[in-house]
């Protein structure tokens, strides 16, 4: 009788599979007559073990796809596959179940190379050993490699002087195998512990679609550290695929500054970018302006999504040219100062989404677009209503804002032009339900205008949906049913919302993750 978990696993995943596919009548009599997993022979094995390897695989464009699975170990897979997102911190993370039940499982699946290219290291004060990152990439043999460098969750806040000595041990195995990467992560404490882009890579990365080079500490080293490693190559690092881009400033300046070809071709793959976590303080760092910065954005000739968060530039006095255009479908910005937000603003020109995040909020001296805003974590003194007041589109969130009041709400419902349709506010107590009242007031007397001069077609409610959370005040019975009949055509206060809305409705509005 079976009494071991992961060969109990297996097990039920052969079980499974025998239902979806017709084994050889041998092999189900062997099966039958033995009760044993061990009778089976070394390929159908093989094949249940790469049933249990698909649990952790999915396919990279969010549909599945019947997969054939017992294709032999040199056979190229049609259906393309990724690992899933799966708790890494799981002692049960394949392939290890399979990998420590017995002598024969354990020399099974170190035959299969497609189990061994998910490597995952920790760097905290507990680190994977490097003899275990060395067998992973002996046993993928050739194949690509998923790399993923992490601290333990609740090890961040460490004051922790090694860490930049175990990433270096990790950085030194993983660099000759580059070629083969297409996805790197590193999430880690100390910038300084992340490997540098223009001096630890060089050379083709011709599968790098992921590169994720984080870190909560700008710690005013240069990229890589003292130990980075010398340039050994004269082919320059560049990365034909990569669709994914995470990296700290000063890793982001520096190969600004020293690899343009790298530059060249992130214009050309079009990546989603992420820059964060960067202050100038060496020399080196203010060789590369705000200017400097926008005239790189404006060489993408699109974005799919543009995140900058913790950083700053060193600003000249010639300043970017008047012309510059930046294409960047979705922007986020959080903890930035006064001129680059300005900037970002500015030249932003097929922006669809905006968020923004302890940022600083003022009457701009142009109007900008975007259909999706989110204003998250304003500080009181911020000139809110004024900000908004410059905001062109349809969807408005507004969450954790403690000076979002009256006056505030009074400046949104004096727009001259409403496009807006959706509001939704969350945490904020700052205001008064007359306040809420007078916005949509405002809001309904202006689109009245606008409709009666065939500008709009919207009659007599501004708002589609009009959603109010974790407000201190309990509204009563009578002003919720003024709200329900003036305020949005969908109308919530704490929760409670109007049963009748049709649920057709509800499911119209459009949502931005």
């Amino acid at each position: 009788m079976l009494c071991n978990s992961p060969k109990s696993q297996v097990t039920d995943s052969k079980l499974h599979l025998n239902s979806e596919r017709s084994y050889s009548s041998s092999q189900n009599t062997l099966i039958a007559q033995t009760g044993n997993i061990d009778s089976l022979p070394t390929e159908t094995l093989g094949s249940i073990f790469k049933h249990v390897y698909m649990k952790s695989r999915v396919p990279p464009y969010g549909f599945w796809l019947n997969v054939v699975l017992d294709f032999e170990i040199e056979d190229k897979v049609d259906v393309e596959t990724i690992w899933a997102d799966e708790n890494l911190l799981n002692p049960l993370l394949f392939p290890k179940p399979i990998h420590a039940v017995c002598r024969r499982w354990k020399a099974i699946a170190e035959s299969l190379p497609m189990f061994w290219t998910r490597i995952v290291a920790f760097v905290d004060s507990h680190p994977t050993p490097l003899s275990k990152i060395e067998s992973y990439i002996k046993r993928s043999r050739d194949l690509p490699l998923d790399v993923l460098i992490m601290r333990r969750p609740d090890t961040y806040s460490e004051v922790d002087p090694d860490e930049y000595k175990r990433c270096r041990d990790v950085i030194e195995i993983l660099l000759p195998h580059l070629s083969r990467c297409q996805t790197i992560s590193f999430d880690v404490i100390g910038s300084s512990s992340l490997p540098s882009i223009s001096d630890d890579f060089y050379g083709k990365a011709p599968v790098l679609k992921k590169l994720l080079l984080n870190c909560r500490v700008d710690d005013g080293v240069i990229p890589g550290g003292p130990s980075r490693t010398p340039r050994i190559s004269n082919e320059p690092f560049f990365s034909p695929e990569l669709s994914d881009l995470s990296v700290d400033g000063r890793n982001f300046v520096h190969a600004c500054l020293e690899l343009p070809s790298w530059i060249k071709s992130l214009h050309e793959s079009r990546p989603s970018l992420d820059i964060h976590t960067f202050t100038p303080f060496l020399p080196k760092d203010s060789q590369f302006t705000l200017s400097d910065f926008l005239r790189c954005l404006e060489g993408f000739s699109s974005i799919p999504e543009l995140s900058l968060s913790s950083i700053e530039f060193h600003c000249d006095d010639s300043g970017p040219p008047s012309n510059l255009v930046i294409q960047a479908t979705a922007i986020k910005l959080k903890g930035l100062g006064h001129q680059l937000v300005s900037s970002i603003l500015q030249y932003a020109d097929t922006m669809e989404s905006l968020c923004m995040s302890h940022c600083p909020m003022w009457s701009l001296p142009y109007g900008f677009s975007a259909n999706f805003l989110m204003v998250d974590q304003v500080d009181h003194d911020e000139n809110l209503g004024a900000f908004l007041s410059c905001w062109s589109g349809e969807d408005l969130h507004i969450a954790n804002c403690p000076g979002l009041d009256d006056d505030r709400l009074a400046a949104i419902g004096e727009m001259i032009d409403v496009p807006m349709r959706y509001m939704d506010i969350y945490g904020c107590s700052g205001f008064s339900s007359a306040g809420l009242r007078y916005m949509v007031k405002m809001l309904n007397k202006r689109v009245a205008e606008l409709h009666r001069d065939h500008y709009d077609e919207r009659e007599g409610i501004a708002l589609d949906n009009l959603e109010i959370q974790g407000h201190d005040y309990a509204m009563g019975p009578e002003e919720e049913r003024w709200f329900r009949k003036n305020g949005a055509r969908v109308f919530s206060w704490n929760g409670s919302r109007d049963r009748r809305i049709h649920e057709s409705f509800k499911l119209s509005r459009r949502h931005v993750d």
